[in-house]
């Protein structure tokens, strides 16, 4: 395996960090759009608006993976409340 220069590493570093932010920029117009809130609404009325770790009243959507985002499927979401969500995410 061949060795990347310090200048070849940085390039590459720099392009991926350029590229992780495309994708969080075309994520959050997404999230924004109306087909995410279509899909949001549909798994909230799926779940009856209660959180699926603890019971209480769900007002978020969490993906269970990132593999389908964008052409997700039912059953990579499910309903949270904000608490749960943050757990999730810590």
């Amino acid at each position: 395996m061949r060795k990347l220069s310090a200048s070849q590493l940085r390039a590459l570093r720099a392009k991926n960090r350029k590229r992780k932010a495309e994708w969080w920029e075309l994520y959050n117009e997404y999230l924004a759009g109306p087909k995410w809130a279509a899909l949001r609404r549909h798994i909230l009325k799926r779940d009856r608006y209660k959180c699926r770790k603890c019971g209480a009243v769900a007002v978020q959507v969490h993906h269970l993976t990132y593999k389908r985002v964008f052409h997700e499927d039912p059953a990579d979401l499910l309903s949270l409340c904000v608490p749960c969500h943050e757990k999730e995410h810590a």
